[in-house]
């Protein structure tokens, strides 16, 4: 069982059981699928985070609901209106000066997969090579 079959496991368990688990770590973002441009430009800073550092994964389709004792994880729908943003990712970034990065070679192929009742999207992210970075979204390197 790879890495993300364990996230994945682990996700439809708390799900299933409607509870919480914190699955989060600096490698992995777990985002329920943007609904407006705002939502959309704060997964790009999480991404721009990964490319400037180790790189990671972001699972996009599930949310956290509730607080305390009442917060848990559940599937948030919404993939099939994200097709057209998930392929700009690539191309929302920009070098120091400014100019677009067309940076299809670090992102591996998405995937599209069934988690419990619904879809989730795994999103790869590969850490910038020493000689490219840093990478900005909207003016700022983060993650530096």
């Amino acid at each position: 069982m790879d890495f993300v079959d364990e996230i994945l496991g682990k996700l439809a368990e708390h799900i299933h059981q409607r509870h919480f688990h914190e699955l989060e770590t600096d490698g992995v973002e777990i985002k329920p699928v943007p609904p407006s441009n705002v939502e959309w430009k704060e997964l790009y800073k999480s991404v721009n985070a990964f490319l400037n550092t180790r790189g990671g994964i972001v699972i996009l389709g599930v949310k956290e609901v509730g607080s305390g004792a009442l917060k848990r994880y559940e599937l948030s729908g919404g993939l099939e209106f994200a097709e057209q943003k998930l392929k700009q990712i690539p191309t929302v970034f920009t070098d120091n000066k400014r100019a677009c990065q067309t940076l299809s070679d670090c992102f591996p192929p998405m995937q599209i997969r069934n988690l419990l009742d619904g879809r989730v999207c795994i999103v790869y992210i590969d850490e910038l090579a020493a000689d490219r970075k840093f990478v900005y979204y909207d003016g700022v390197a983060c993650g530096t």
